[in-house]
């Protein structure tokens, strides 16, 4: 079926940008594709979700990217400048949140280029389009995992980012008014700021 190469901004190790391409990958492998992830400027490989992430320079990248052989998983007003060469020679880009284009010049890069954009929300794709961007919705890539069916240990369970944008002080508002079985286990990487602000000085540490 031939190669695709998916790139990533430096950060992208952990996260939902992160689960995205690593199911995306195995999507594409399932599919025959010969299939590489990279992070742009990023050094080493990181294994995530069983899959090599390489690192690769930003002149590299700029070579291996191709229209229809290569897709930029995510950027942002802080990725922008690194990552626009390679989105404008591979003619991609998918949008996961609002927050990726809602400030900086993002939306003005994609007016300008005419580049294809990819949303993973219909959301995403309308307010897009409200902007003059034009998406194509293609959902998030799940790919099974075949998990073992186990004794249930939690009624409920929280597996994302502590931080403003998910809304984690809703959880542990409601933590608040239910019994302790019935509870929700969260688990996540902490946004100091965001457990400081909104849940140690309200809640307690806990």
């Amino acid at each position: 079926m031939g190669s695709i190469k998916l790139f990533l901004h430096p950060e992208g190790v952990y996260g939902g940008v992160t689960t995205y391409a690593t199911h995306l990958y195995h999507s594409l492998r399932e599919q025959s594709y010969e299939t590489r992830l990279y992070r742009v400027g990023a050094r080493g490989t990181v294994h995530t979700n069983g899959v090599p992430i390489g690192g690769i320079d930003i002149n590299t990248a700029i070579r291996l990217a191709k229209p229809g052989k290569s897709l930029v998983l995510a950027t942002d007003r802080h990725t922008l400048e690194l990552m626009s060469p390679i989105i404008e020679r591979s003619r991609s880009l998918v949008l996961h949140d609002t927050p990726q284009f809602a400030k900086g010049n993002l939306l003005e890069f994609l007016q300008e280029t005419k580049i294809p954009v990819i949303a993973i929300r219909e959301s995403i794709k309308a307010k897009l389009e409200l902007e003059n961007v034009p998406a194509t919705f293609i959902p998030h890539p799940f790919i099974a995992t075949k998990p073992r069916m186990v004794r249930r240990l939690f009624n409920a369970v929280s597996l994302s980012r502590i931080h403003w944008w998910k809304g984690t002080h809703f959880m542990v508002e409601a933590n608040t008014q239910l019994p302790l079985r019935k509870q929700i286990h969260i688990y996540g990487q902490e946004n100091r700021l965001y457990m400081y602000h909104s849940l140690d000085s309200k809640y307690g540490k806990k």
